[in-house]
């Protein structure tokens, strides 16, 4: 069951676009102009706390073949927080453009790498719309060059300098000073050794089959990978798990001191 039908019609779904944009920025101006600081935090506060609760009480409530009476919202509801988390989007645009506008402005030093970003947004903006909408193979030419030819790239070698950023906190972390550091320096040698040619011919010599093959150091790694280290992964799940469940509850009561707006 489905309480809003979706809009396929071009004209409709852009007039639908256009009028939620502007009656949401009204509502914004409004809620700016006329409230106070301490009153858009309690609006904020109760909507966060219904939200929550609408999706507390449709899961416990007694269901019937796996539904209840506020199940069918449950899709629309989830659409609407959507585009509520949606505004977060250009508000993260505005903030990045006022920080960069403003190097522009003062020439501070650095300011071209700024007028680099503003350049790159436009025409990746620009050529996206225009190959999804108007179908022009240029603007798919340029579309591709940005994202797969530049962007893609560039992320690579970001990936790549961490690298080495993460040799030196593995030394770091690494210095044997004590038992465990010990431990845990010969479980990584181990593991790398286990995942390179040249350590699995260290134990080349040793029988495929049979209980000495479990001493075969690919073997070992397995064992290190798939039994030491997944009841410490599932340790570190279930512990983030406990962090999230609270977490959430700090969020739907409002506990969180970001939340509270004019106190």
């Amino acid at each position: 069951m489905r309480i809003f039908q979706p809009v396929k019609e071009p004209l409709p779904l852009a007039l639908l676009i256009v009028g939620s944009l502007i009656g949401s920025g009204l509502i914004l101006l409004l809620m700016h102009k006329f409230l106070s600081l301490r009153t858009k935090g309690r609006v904020i506060t109760t909507l966060t706390f219904l939200a929550g609760f609408f999706y507390s009480l449709e899961f416990f409530l007694p269901a019937k073949e796996g539904k209840n009476f506020l199940t069918p919202w449950v899709e629309p509801v989830g659409d609407a927080l959507m585009v509520i988390g949606a505004f977060t989007f250009p508000l993260g645009l505005i903030s990045l453009a006022v920080v960069h506008w403003g190097n522009i402005g003062r020439k501070r030093k650095g300011w071209g790498f700024s007028v680099v970003l503003f350049l790159a947004m436009l025409a990746m903006a620009v050529s996206a719309f225009l190959q999804y909408y108007a179908k022009i193979p240029l603007a798919k030419n340029i579309y591709s060059c940005l994202f797969d030819g530049l962007y893609v790239p560039l992320g690579v070698a970001m990936m790549s300098t961490l690298a080495f950023y993460i040799v030196s906190a593995a030394y770091r972390a690494f210095r044997v000073t004590n038992i465990d550091a010990i431990l845990m320096m010969g479980a990584a040698v181990i593991v790398m050794l286990g995942q390179i040619p040249f350590g699995m011919w260290i134990t080349s010599w040793l029988p495929m089959e049979g209980i000495a093959s479990s001493l075969r150091i690919e073997n070992v790694s397995n064992w290190f990978m798939t039994v030491v280290n997944m009841s410490v992964q599932r340790a570190i799940g279930f512990g983030l798990g406990v962090g999230s469940i609270a977490m959430a509850l700090r969020v739907w009561f409002s506990l969180e001191r970001g939340m509270r707006m004019g106190g």
